[in-house]
């Protein structure tokens, strides 16, 4: 079992210090790069993190993608760039009948 930061209903994120504390809105986080950019979560919702600093949490169990943020940078859980809906399906998906997709379930 690996570590993480966690969001306040239970949603976990890997892309910053993974140091096994609550993030919530107004908290800070470490710099990625972009100055505003979106965290999308695995089990529906979302992140906006603006100047390095949590604006906006959405846990609401609604699959979310790139194409809903008009261009903004959005990261997956771990950290790497989506760019798009297609980014989200994992590299099994489909091969011998793996369910691999970003999403535990379908919009």
């Amino acid at each position: 079992m690996s570590v993480y930061d966690i969001l306040p209903k239970g949603n976990q994120v890997k892309l910053w210090n993974c140091e096994m504390i609550t993030k919530r809105i107004g908290d800070s986080v470490p710099n990625l790069g972009p100055e505003e950019y979106i965290v999308l979560l695995r089990r529906g919702g979302y992140v906006h993190v603006k100047n390095d600093i949590i604006t906006e949490i959405k846990e609401d169990e609604v699959n979310y993608y790139p194409e809903d943020f008009n261009g903004m940078i959005c990261f997956d859980k771990w950290g790497k760039i989506i760019n798009s809906r297609d980014d989200l399906v994992g590299i099994f998906h489909g091969l011998a009948g793996m369910n691999d997709p970003y999403y535990f379930r379908s919009k």
